[in-house]
């Protein structure tokens, strides 16, 4: 090892330098100099650090000063954080980014749609005997939030037909969250929104949009489910899914005939973060 002191700069040749604590205001590492720099304490540059070999730090590294990498920058392992200096894509959890930042796994942004689960009901079924309480088991929809602090925004599209003087409500597991909550009581016409309906017995069946925003608390699986209530047992009437409500004489005794209409309900769960 030869070791020089010309005007003040420290030359080391042919020799790996190993320090606990690095201190200066200016450092210039060159790889015709050296090929590699190994520093086992933390480093402090007060200026700006350019380092066109390799540079390995065990400890804190803080730089005041500008960075400049000449060659690719890799934080951990390649599945942690990655960086290609030559075209500035970024990797998380990838060292092959495709895009400007490739990220491989969860991602977490506020106001971020994060998952999205669906249902498309086909099932033409009409719920009888009637009950006060008819829970529409064919629209149940379930999601397991990735945050706890998650919003989830449902949306059931309902295509029906059925009696007047009933609400829907929405349950979040067995727990009522779908109501007005400006009423002291939970009564009988208190619910998301009212249920069309009408006395016609003939062919064509409502559709009606249902809207709620939840915020659950959990990263548990939950399932949404809509109800229809209606005012007392004895008013109570049966509900019909995707179908009207009349059976025509020979006819499909699910509601299908060709001369009557039928369709299809939809159901939907969204993640948006927080």
């Amino acid at each position: 090892m030869v070791v020089g002191v010309p005007q003040g700069i420290l030359d080391i040749k042919n020799a790996t330098v190993r320090v606990n604590t690095l201190e200066s205001t200016d450092i210039s590492l060159s790889s015709n100099i050296v090929n590699s720099v190994v520093v086992e304490g933390n480093t402090d540059v007060s200026r700006d650090l350019e380092i066109t070999g390799n540079a390995a730090v065990s400890s804190n590294l803080t730089v005041s000063g500008d960075t400049k990498i000449a060659s690719n920058l890799t934080v951990g392992t390649s599945s942690n954080l990655f960086v290609n200096t030559q075209n500035g894509k970024v990797g998380i959890g990838t060292d092959t980014p495709a895009t400007d930042l490739h990220v491989n796994g969860d991602f977490y942004a506020r106001d971020m749609t994060i998952q999205t689960v669906t249902s498309l009901v086909h099932d033409r079924i009409a719920y009888s005997p009637a009950v006060v309480d008819l829970h529409i088991d064919a629209l149940d929809i379930t999601i397991t939030p990735k945050f706890a602090n998650s919003k989830i925004l449902l949306n059931w599209d309902v295509v029906h037909e059925t009696d007047p003087n009933a609400v829907f409500r929405i349950y979040r597991n067995t727990t009522l969250i779908g109501y007005n909550n400006t009423r002291s009581t939970i009564d009988h016409w208190n619910g998301v929104v009212a249920v069309p309906a009408d006395f016609d017995n003939a062919s064509t069946p409502y559709r009606v949009s249902i809207n709620w925003v939840d915020v659950p608390a959990t990263t548990n699986p939950i399932t949404y489910k809509l109800y229809k209530h209606e005012a007392d047992g004895a008013s109570a009437n049966i509900f019909y899914l995707n179908r009207h409500r009349t059976i025509p004489a020979g006819g499909d005794p699910d509601g299908g005939a060709s001369n009557y209409e039928i369709g299809v309900s939809y159901v939907s769960a969204i993640e948006i973060t927080q």
